[in-house]
């Protein structure tokens, strides 16, 4: 038997910009829907900077330094400047994990410190969103006089696109605003396949919510398949995100021309914990035929979560027996159970193969999947388990690439 390839897709490669400092410069300088920095900010201001952790590949380092100018020419004090890292659900990162996200000398410049989404001292309550939906933040955006969120734009499994105001929610959210948001999210026909779409429900809660929460302005980076930047938007969290998207989608957005019957998905930049692996786990699944076998490779140094064991307790669990267990109400994160929703649906749909030096056998058996020591036996058995005439797609940076088919 031999397999045909029927696709093999990545982001578009476009080529970057020669000097990505002018291009951060020129967005500042004409930001969507709202006045510059320059124009808005005063010496006697307290500025909350809202980044993301290192889980994301925004480029900070490059957009960081041309923003920190134009707050110091409007005369902000460095002493005035907060950076909090907007981690969500995530684990804190180490003080060294900081000056390698942000550069060493912003890092010991500024206060630099991570949100803490369980930790209701540090949290505020901005009011309540629809369906009582409560709206618990970090602190430090409520003590601020402007908040600045930095992210990128990438596509996005649960809320159709990153960015924008998914900064505050869930970045900088709490614990109940975080799950309340996700369990939204598994409640919505179609999901999980949501990725690439733009005003879909969860990203106007999430801009609602942002609003509410005090979120100013954005600085958000698109990039190509190399990281390397190709625009960045400025301004208004929601009509600046809207022009991102629309650059966005010809790097991220993929054509195929079938669903395969195999498809091999590289887990990377989502690859630090099988909490991330999710998301190119579930975009690989929009390219698969159902009951086909997907194949997902990555290296999880962090294995399933840190701070989400449910997925192992229940990642084995079939639709019905997991909505079993919520009848029980033996489960209370909020987070997990929207990530539960989406693992078992991807994992009903079809066959997961595994190939991970980060996950053991045991953490495979507990998601269901099954382990392989490489892609090329992985495949092997792929084979030996389809048709004579199995096709087979692979997906590169597969956390960032949606599929399309052609003929929709």
């Amino acid at each position: 038997m031999r397999m045909r390839t029927l696709f093999s897709i990545q982001p578009l490669v476009l080529p970057p910009k020669s000097n990505p400092t002018i291009l951060v410069e020129q967005a500042l300088a004409s930001p969507f829907g709202t006045a510059p920095l320059a124009e808005s900010l005063h010496p006697q201001d307290r500025i909350c900077i809202l980044l993301d952790d290192i889980t994301r590949p925004t480029p900070h380092k490059v957009l960081l330094p041309p923003l920190l100018r134009g707050i110091g020419k409007c005369g902000v004090p460095d002493k005035n400047i907060t950076f909090l890292i907007a981690l969500g659900t995530h684990r804190p990162m180490s003080r060294e994990e900081m000056e390698q996200h942000l550069g060493s000398e912003i890092a010991s410049r500024f206060h630099v410190l991570n949100h803490e989404y369980a930790n209701q001292d540090a949290l505020f309550l901005a009011g309540e969103a629809p369906g009582g939906i409560p709206i618990y933040v970090n602190r430090f955006i409520k003590e601020a006089h402007f908040s600045i969120g930095i992210s990128s734009i990438v596509p996005h499994a649960q809320v159709g696109w990153g960015g924008g105001g998914k900064i505050v929610l869930p970045g900088i959210s709490g614990a109940e605003t975080v799950g309340a948001m996700h369990t939204f999210a598994a409640s919505l026909p179609g999901y999980p396949r949501l990725a690439g779409q733009v005003e879909t429900p969860v990203r106007l809660l999430i801009e609602e919510i942002a609003r509410k929460a005090g979120l100013s302005f954005i600085v958000n980076a698109i990039f190509n398949a190399h990281y390397q930047l190709i625009d960045v938007v400025a301004g208004d969290p929601v009509l600046a995100h809207r022009a991102g998207v629309e650059r966005a989608k010809e790097i991220f957005l993929r054509p195929i021309p079938e669903r395969a019957d195999i498809v091999v998905v590289d887990a990377h930049p989502a690859d630090l914990d099988y909490w991330q692996g999710l998301k190119p786990l579930t975009l690989g699944h929009l390219a698969v035929k159902p009951g086909g076998i997907l194949i997902l490779q990555g290296r999880f140094p962090e294995g399933i979560s840190r701070t989400h064991g449910e997925l192992c307790r229940y990642g084995r669990c079939s639709k019905k027996e997991f909505e079993q267990v919520l009848q029980e109400d033996a489960l209370e994160d909020g987070a997990a159970i929207g990530a539960l929703y989406q693992h078992i649906l991807v994992r009903e749909y079809s066959t997961i193969f595994c190939v991970s030096p980060g996950l053991s056998d045991k953490d495979c058996e507990a998601l269901g999947f099954e382990r392989f020591p490489s892609v090329e036996e992985a495949l092997k058995e792929a084979e030996n388990r389809t048709s004579k005439q199995a096709t087979v797609g692979y997906i590169v940076e597969g956390g960032e690439t949606v599929p399309i088919l052609q003929n929709l």
